[in-house]
């Protein structure tokens, strides 16, 4: 019985460490099983824009999520309006299908009171300017 409970406290504690590193993660699994409604839906009070500068890490196309400087920004549907605006190196003019792993953007975003971020503009940028 003993070991049983030693097992338990061990698990628990475990449990918790994970639980503070996925916390700290804006990568974290739990944030990508957020949904765009589900943010949108927990929004009561307007929230500042903000912009920032990153590398895409990856693009999930499907789930219209990238993942940029170590944070996952979620982008509403094409037929939202507006919809997400994309403007790539030199032009006014882009999609995100058009965006890739390994380009220096900088990101237009609002961020959710649980901390998950909504981009509203995307423009690429010379690498040099990222940070």
């Amino acid at each position: 019985m003993k070991f049983r409970n030693l097992i338990l406290l061990v698990l628990m504690f475990s449990a918790q460490v994970s639980y503070g590193e996925d916390v700290d993660s804006e990568l974290s699994q739990n944030s990508a099983l957020v949904t765009f409604d589900e943010i949108i839906d927990s929004i009561e009070d307007a929230v500042p824009e903000r912009t920032t500068t990153g590398t895409i890490e990856s693009i999930d196309l499907a789930a219209r999520t990238a993942a940029i400087g170590g944070y996952l920004y979620h982008f509403g549907p094409a037929t939202d309006s507006p919809p997400l605006k994309v403007k790539l190196l030199g032009r006014n003019f882009g999609s995100l299908e058009m965006l890739s792993a390994g380009m220096a953007v900088e990101i237009d975003y609002f961020q959710s009171p649980a901390g998950d971020r909504i981009g509203n503009v995307l423009t690429q940028i010379e690498s040099a300017e990222a940070h």
